[in-house]
C-alpha cells in the first residue's frame, strides 16, 4: 500500500513539494474533527482529498493526492480506518507516514498537474476568516454645560497650550471635534466646537452620555 502524497502547509505553499511530507493537524468535521472545506477530485490521472485545519486566527490546508498508478485496492480502506480511529489525528498521521513515497522523476509532471486541480478546488472551499470587530466609534463630545448660562468661554489652543484669555463664546451642547487639535482635561476635552469648528479655537467639552 503506497501512495504519492503532497501536503499543503498553507496557501502560499501551493505547488511546492517536499519529502518526507508533513502530517495533518486535524481531521474533518465529518469524523468529529475541526477540518472544514473538504474538497475531492476523482479523475483518470488519480484522486485527491483535502481540507482546511484551524491555525491560529486562520487556516492551513492539507491534501492527499494519489496518482492512478500508485493506487492499491486497500488504500481507501486504510485511510477510512485511520480517520475513524480512537485518535483520528494520530491515525491519519500514521497513515501518511506509512504510505508516503518520494515522487519518481517520471511522475512529477503528472502529479503536479493533478495537484494543480486539487489546489484550485481547495481555494474554493477555504473557510472565511472572521474579521476583527470594528473599533468602537470615538466618544462624542459636546460643549459642557455652564450652570444656568447658555454658553461658556472659548480660548485659543496653540501647540498644545491653552490660552487664558477668552476669544469668544461657545453655545452649550454644540458638538465638539475629536479630530482637530484638542487638549485633555481630566474626563473632559478642550476642543473645537460647532457650528464652525475653527481649528485652534476651543471650549471645554464633555463626553455625551
Amino acid at each position: 500500500m503506497r501512495s504519492l502524497l503532497l501536503l499543503l502547509l498553507c496557501a502560499p505553499a501551493f505547488g511546492q513539494t517536499a519529502y518526507p511530507f508533513a502530517v495533518p493537524t486535524c481531521v474533518p468535521e465529518s469524523v468529529g474533527g475541526t477540518g472544514k472545506g473538504i474538497s475531492a477530485i476523482d479523475v483518470a490521472e488519480g484522486t485527491c482529498r483535502g481540507y482546511w485545519c484551524p491555525a491560529g486566527t486562520g487556516w492551513k490546508a492539507w491534501d492527499h493526492c494519489v496518482l492512478q498508478a500508485y493506487k492499491t485496492p486497500s488504500i481507501n480502506t486504510a485511510l477510512n480506518l485511520a480517520v475513524t480511529a480512537t485518535n483520528p489525528v494520530a491515525g491519519l498521521a500514521g497513515f501518511v507516514t506509512a504510505t508516503q513515497v518520494a515522487p519518481k522523476t517520471a511522475d512529477v509532471a503528472a502529479y503536479n498537474a493533478l495537484h494543480d486541480k486539487m489546489q484550485a478546488a481547495l481555494l474554493l472551499t477555504r473557510p472565511v476568516v472572521a474579521s476583527a470587530p470594528p473599533p468602537p466609534p470615538p466618544a462624542a463630545y459636546t460643549v459642557k454645560t455652564n450652570g444656568a448660562a447658555l454658553d461658556r468661554p472659548a480660548y485659543l489652543l496653540t501647540n498644545g497650550v491653552r490660552g487664558t484669555t477668552s476669544v469668544g463664546r461657545a453655545l452649550v451642547n454644540q458638538p465638539c471635534s475629536t479630530t482637530l487639535p484638542s487638549l485633555a482635561s481630566g474626563l473632559d476635552l478642550w476642543a473645537s466646537f460647532g457650528p464652525d469648528f475653527v481649528s485652534g479655537k476651543v471650549a471645554l467639552c464633555a463626553k455625551t452620555p
